[in-house]
């Protein structure tokens, strides 16, 4: 309960102070979400998922094999009969 009362105190303050900035209008152009979709699909259209998708698993399988690897050899280093 203290630390909330703490952490409520700092958010209090920190929406005081972005409070006295001005308030700044942001409008986005007409048309903007088919431009944006148009790049999407031309970006698709040169790279297909189809095709990037198995290399993307492998290179995170490939990541997540030698993460675990390193914290496998970084417990056993840990372990007095097992390390070196």
């Amino acid at each position: 309960m203290i630390i909330q009362a703490i952490i409520v105190f700092i958010m209090k303050i920190g929406n005081a102070l972005i409070g006295v900035f001005p308030s700044i209008p942001a409008t986005l152009p007409d048309g903007i979400a088919s431009a944006v979709g148009s790049v999407f699909q031309g970006v698709g259209y040169v790279l297909p998922l189809g095709v990037l998708a198995p290399i993307w698993i492998i290179s995170l399988a490939l990541d997540l094999a030698k993460i675990s690897w390193a914290v496998i050899l970084r417990a056993k280093s840990f372990v007095p009969f097992w390390g070196n």
